[in-house]
């Protein structure tokens, strides 16, 4: 595994330099020692992925930080002072600064920290060995914990004793099985694993939102399966959600996701739980912290996968898609067309119905080629006449595929 970052990999540009200058110079420290790119940011760019946050610490307290920004004109806004972070506008980027620190206090849900200018002890406070690399403006690259050689091996672990870090945040008892999914392979670290099981009482101390957040990002991973198989298997998430199930569903719907490359959290977390569970709206957003935009649309697939149950309404749906994206939208659309795979049927179904919509997604909306004014001047009506002839004719339009034009509706009024 490299030791340096890959040229051109790392954000470039005049006030990027300049951030890092304000941060260097005139200072007790070598500037290699000031300021740094850390965490999952320099994971990412040695793994060659690309990068959503621009994360820096730096051997500066918090005070310095501010008045050495300010000075040169940074806009700096306290996003979490009391950790001893600043957000900082840095030209087209907005970079996350952190005073180097180590924990003072621990509850499992939050920390008192200490600031200090040791490199090695702020990493190795941190998680994951893979999150605890560090690099230079220049793309060298500081590893205090073999995390660099646990990426080569594809290897997950905590840095130090898994029990410990998980007593000091329950919430890297969850990260734990989400960064697994994304960046190892094989079996678990045996240590991490057994602790993990060890203190999944911990998380009912955890809120309802972080557990929430935590899933949904595990489950929009590309390979989720092995992480929540293992999380099933030793009820990891049974105490916190009772209802949650692992079965063949789960597994169904990621094949028929593979099938047409759309991945999707809510979708997959439908099938970890009862159907019956999706029928509350109300019930839903207060047990799982969701939202209501989330919860609505969970329901939403509860309701119409009722609908295409019976074999009739199922073939209309898996052969006239397009009639469907016109009564209930894309997003519904696309969730009954995978979801039809935890019906009895084979893999095929699901498969005609999901390339059916691929087809179909870059389409405009159908538009019904009559207005009630049309309906008024043909002889209906005005007063309920109009709406009820209208969603007649529709109906009878959207029977033919949308191929029935104006005149031909308008013929139809008589009959």
């Amino acid at each position: 595994m490299r030791s340096r970052l890959p040229a051109g990999s790392l954000p470039e540009g005049e006030e990027i330099a300049r951030f890092f200058d304000c941060l260097s110079t005139d200072s007790d420290f070598a500037a290699t020692d000031t300021v740094r790119y850390v965490g999952g940011m320099v994971r990412d760019l040695i793994l060659g992925l690309p990068i959503s946050d621009i994360d820096c610490a730096t051997a500066h307290p918090p005070e310095e930080v501010e008045r050495r920004l300010k000075r040169a004109d940074f806009r700096v806004i306290p996003t979490g002072i009391a950790h001893g972070t600043w957000t900082v506008l840095v030209g087209e980027h907005q970079v996350e600064i952190t005073s180097l620190r180590r924990d003072v206090t621990t509850d499992g849900r939050r920390a008192t920290v200490a600031f200090t200018c040791d490199w090695e002890e702020d990493a190795r406070r941190r998680d994951f060995t893979i999150n605890a690399l560090s690099a230079d403006y220049s793309g060298r690259v500081y590893d205090y914990t073999s995390g660099l050689e646990d990426l080569r091996a594809k290897r997950l672990r905590f840095i130090g004793d898994a029990h410990q870090r998980i007593r000091e945040d329950a919430l890297r008892l969850l990260r734990f099985f989400r960064f697994f999914a994304r960046f190892s392979s094989g079996s678990p670290d045996e240590d991490a694993l057994h602790a993990c099981i060890s203190l999944r009482r911990t998380l009912k101390g955890l809120s309802r939102e972080r557990i929430r957040d935590e899933l949904l990002k595990l489950l929009a991973t590309d390979t989720p399966e092995q992480a929540i198989q293992l999380m099933d298997h030793h009820e990891i998430l049974e105490g916190v959600y009772p209802e949650f199930r692992l079965d063949g569903r789960f597994p169904k719907l990621l094949a028929a996701e593979r099938i047409t490359g759309k991945p999707d959290a809510i979708r997959r977390l439908f099938t970890l739980f009862p159907s019956g569970f999706w029928t509350n709206m109300a019930s839903t957003t207060k047990r799982l912290r969701i939202s209501r935009e989330e919860a609505r649309r969970l329901c939403a697939i509860d309701a119409h996968l009722r609908q295409v149950s019976d074999e009739e309404t199922r073939a209309e749906f898996t052969g006239h898609t397009q009639r469907f994206l016109y009564r209930w939208g894309e997003t519904v659309v696309m969730d009954v067309a995978h979801l039809l795979s935890l019906m009895p049927e084979d893999l095929a179904t699901v498969t005609k119905a999901t390339r059916g919509w691929a087809g179909l997604r870059d389409t405009e909306r159908p538009q019904f080629p009559l207005s009630g004014d049309d309906l008024v001047k043909a002889g209906v009506s005005k007063g309920k006449a109009v709406g009820e002839v209208k969603r007649e004719l529709e109906s009878l339009w959207v029977k033919s595929d949308f191929t029935l034009d104006q005149q031909s509706l308008l013929s139809m009024i008589k009959r």
